[in-house]
């Protein structure tokens, strides 16, 4: 399992590959939704504070640099 705190997103699998594709899914799929409703959002003051950091993964151009971003350059 993986679990990212500031977003309160995780993901699940029988392996540490299963649980990443797994998680960097559910990351995309909320990065997306959120922005898509981002005025909904961020007048939730549960999600408001999750802003920045949905902010920052949106600007991810690709696979390889929301990796990056999530898990750092060496992976």
């Amino acid at each position: 399992s993986l679990w990212l705190k500031e977003l309160n997103i995780g993901g699940t699998g029988h392996s540490l590959q299963e649980a990443r594709q797994s998680f960097l899914s559910a990351v995309r799929s909320y990065v997306q939704d959120y922005v898509s409703h981002f005025d909904f959002y961020r007048h939730l003051p549960d999600l408001a504070d999750q802003e920045a950091y949905v902010l920052r993964l949106s600007l991810a151009r690709d696979h390889r640099e929301l990796v990056e971003m999530l898990f750092g350059s060496k992976n």
